[in-house]
């Protein structure tokens, strides 16, 4: 019978006998196909990924909202909700935010200019091309494909890298549990077009071309094609460096596999033979690693490169501005966000995505440092995955959006325990007697081995498949109407969390942007203060002084003197920034000299919005189902919980209020096309915020109502032209 795979090592442990050997595969079964073997394998883990990814890529959520409607034609009204997610060409709007300024940056290439990164090229030029065979290919079309395409690639090449430690069997298990883990599958889904796909890919690219070439090292007739892989391995590298600013995190890595693993050899050969000359080797190698090491530390590149490493796995805080968090989820650790999600689970069922998964983990790794702790001709590349796992484990334990990353090396480390467990199962049955064709054994533990690996892992696969896009409809309408509306060089008073969306789809300068990345930046507290201020003067100040550019640091600044004439400017508003406006109340009450804490209160300064229905004669008001509110002599009254409760409601030309006072207070307000009502602060009903928001801008003298619009999905926004008086370049 021909063989599955050559065997990795001479001794014969159980992990790395042939398949001739153990008789995984039966002469009349697969003998025939035992050349195609690898494409089978590998065929199989790319239907999974395919299917997986276009199933989640049609919005199936849309279909479970319009089955819990009233609608009449169910598949009518989902097909309505998916067009939501639509741009006017058909085509989905991309997932993420950070997809519209990579995005934006492939259409300037597109029309001459020139990008700082390789994503807008990647994007850019498949584009041309394709348009010349499809003149209805859009790039909006082309980019939210180019990561389900790089999923399969990174699931072709860590087949061949986990058999590497195996054979195919173990390639095999590597690209189906890499196909179908949930962390991987979130930053490769079709229309999240940010660098992490490209990320996940070049790492696995760099560690196949550096295994190939290590291979091919060992070998005395491929001098050449080592010299070739090696010299791949190193425009990856500069690719690598020209998709993302962290790319020198796979470098240190590399850099200490290769120290360390020289290290251990000649630690292990010194040990083995008494060998005074590994003995001097190994403490020339300490010796050099200390001089590095010292040289780095005085080296203001490098620290930078390493405090950068530091600040984005939560190691290290930016201690230049005391007080303000980053409130942005990415950046999380693995803790609070297993805490936050509020569904049971510890940090490690969280990271590893379950108990089945964990035990299979800490079983796999036991076997792959018992098997390898004798240097053999898989060591070098075992010690390469258990330090990548280390390193990809503590990042993602201190910032979840590292969790893909470790997905890579968490697949191979399984599919070596996997490998064994299969070789296992499959000698039991042939030597129990069990099942007697070995056709049927192959079966069994097969689809046996593949259900051990999908069922744990089925609830998060839906969960994650179940998003829906961040843009729709409503921003891209916000966008085009402020962009038919302004000059060139307006500028979006806008919250930093859709800085790129809105930009992209304007063509305006916004004030902030994505690219915070989460950090806490001045324009957040001027921001925050303006729109909680009572006093308009006080807030046309202080977005003048932003528009101007020229924000500061300095609490006590006078904001009587414009700092230039500002352009033409925009205040938008839309409901997520209303669910958050607890964290603008901590930014605005921000002092720089001392340490605050943000803690999400217990009751929100502003509730979810509930709509309200008016009785035919307007004496009565009802919203959601706790409150009716009676109109008597021209005033509302409201009794909650058996006690008078205030309430504000918004009309044409004024607020009508109760006589009673509290902390909070019921808010019924218009929209564009009903009454909804929320509760909140009453402390706020005189901010800017508010007038903006929920009264339309009542009683407002420099802010001119330019948009506003919502539905039940997609929320709503609003935004208002700011009239600077004489004082404007507009």
């Amino acid at each position: 019978m021909a063989k599955l795979a050559k065997p990795n090592r001479k001794k014969e442990s159980l992990s790395r006998k042939t398949e001739s050997e153990i008789h995984i595969l039966p002469d009349d079964f697969i003998s025939k196909l035992v050349k195609y073997q690898v494409i089978i394998f590998i065929s199989i883990a790319l239907i999974a990924a395919i299917i997986l990814r276009l199933y989640a890529a049609g919005l199936p959520v849309t279909g479970r909202w319009a089955a819990s409607s009233n609608a009449p034609d169910k598949q009518a009204f989902s097909q309505q909700l998916k067009d939501l997610y639509k741009d006017s060409n058909g085509d989905y709007y991309l997932q993420g935010t950070d997809s519209y300024k990579y995005l934006g940056n492939a259409e300037k290439i597109i029309n001459g200019d020139k990008a700082d990164s390789f994503l807008p090229y990647l994007e850019a030029y498949p584009y041309k091309v394709i348009k010349l065979f499809d003149s209805s290919a859009t790039l909006i079309r082309v980019a939210f494909w180019l990561p389900f395409v790089f999923s399969l690639f990174c699931v072709v090449f860590i087949f061949f890298i986990a058999r590497k430690l195996t054979n195919n069997i173990g390639g095999f298990f590597a690209s189906f549990l890499l196909a179908i883990n949930p962390q991987f599958f979130t930053a490769t889904q079709a229309g999240f077009t940010d660098t992490n796909f490209l990320n996940l890919f070049f790492i696995l690219l760099i560690t196949f071309l550096l295994f190939e070439a290590i291979r091919s090292y060992d070998s005395s007739k491929a001098k050449v094609k080592s010299a070739i892989l090696f010299l791949l391995l190193i425009l990856a590298f500069l690719l690598f460096k020209f998709t993302w600013t962290g790319y020198y995190s796979i470098i240190f890595i590399l850099t200490l596999f290769i120290t360390s693993y020289f290290a251990y050899y000649l630690l292990y050969k010194s040990l083995k033979t008494g060998s005074k000359k590994h003995i001097a080797y190994l403490f020339a190698i300490i010796l050099f690693v200390i001089i590095i090491f010292f040289y780095a530390k005085s080296n203001q590149n490098i620290q930078n490169n390493v405090d950068h490493i530091k600040s984005r796995i939560g190691l290290v805080e930016d201690t230049s501005l005391k007080g303000p968090i980053s409130l942005t989820t990415e950046l999380f650790s693995a803790q609070k966000a297993a805490e936050l999600r509020n569904k049971g689970e510890n940090v490690f069922t969280y990271i590893f995505n379950g108990y089945t998964y964990i035990i299979l983990t800490i079983l796999s790794l036991v076997l792959l440092i018992k098997d390898n702790i004798d240097m053999n001709k898989n060591t070098k590349y075992s010690f390469f995955v258990l330090l990548l796992f280390a390193a990809m484990f503590f990042a993602g334990y201190n910032s979840i959006r590292f969790l893909s990353f470790f997905a890579l090396p968490l697949c191979i480390v399984i599919s070596y325990g996997m490998f064994n467990a299969f070789t296992i199962a499959f000698k039991y049955l042939q030597n129990t007697g069990v099942v007697k064709s070995r056709n049927i054994s192959f079966l069994i533990v097969f689809i046996a081995s593949v259900l051990l690996l999908v069922i744990p892992v089925i609830s998060s696969l839906s969960e994650r498949a179940e998003r829906t896009p961040l843009m729709n409809d409503l921003i891209e309408s916000a966008g085009s109407s402020i962009a038919k509306d302004s000059a060139q060089n307006a500028i979006i008073n806008n919250w930093w969390d859709k800085g790129y969306m809105y930009h992209y789809y304007s063509k305006r300068n916004v004030l902030m942007d994505n690219g915070f990345g989460g950090a806490f930046d001045p324009r957040m507290y001027w921001f925050s203060r303006a729109l909680l201020s009572r006093n308009e003067s006080e807030s046309l100040s202080i977005f003048a002084m932003l528009d101007c550019g020229q924000w500061s640091l300095e609490l006590g600044k006078s904001l009587d003197k414009r700092l230039c004439n500002p352009p033409e400017s925009f205040i938008l508003i839309d409901s997520s920034l209303s669910a958050k406006i607890d964290n603008l109340i901590y930014f605005s009450q921000w002092n720089y000299s001392e340490d605050m804490t943000f803690e999400y209160p217990k009751l929100p300064a502003v509730s979810s919005p509930s709509s309200c229905a008016i009785s035919k004669d307007q004496t009565s008001i009802k919203c959601g189902g706790e409150f009716d509110i009676k109109i008597i002599n021209n005033k509302p009254k409201l009794v909650y919980q058996g006690t008078a409760f205030p309430v504000a409601i918004v009309g044409k030309d004024s607020v009508v209020e109760s006589d009673e006072k509290g902390p909070y207070l019921l808010l019924v307000y218009p929209t564009d096309s009903a009454y909804n009502a929320v509760l909140m602060k009453s402390e706020l009903l005189d901010s800017l915020f508010v007038k903006l928001y929920f009264m339309k801008g009542m009683g407002l003298s420099h802010f001119k109502n330019l948009f506003d619009k919502s539905n039940p999905v997609e929320g709503r926004i609003v935004v208002y032209k700011i009239d600077w008086g004489n004082n404007s370049t507009a």
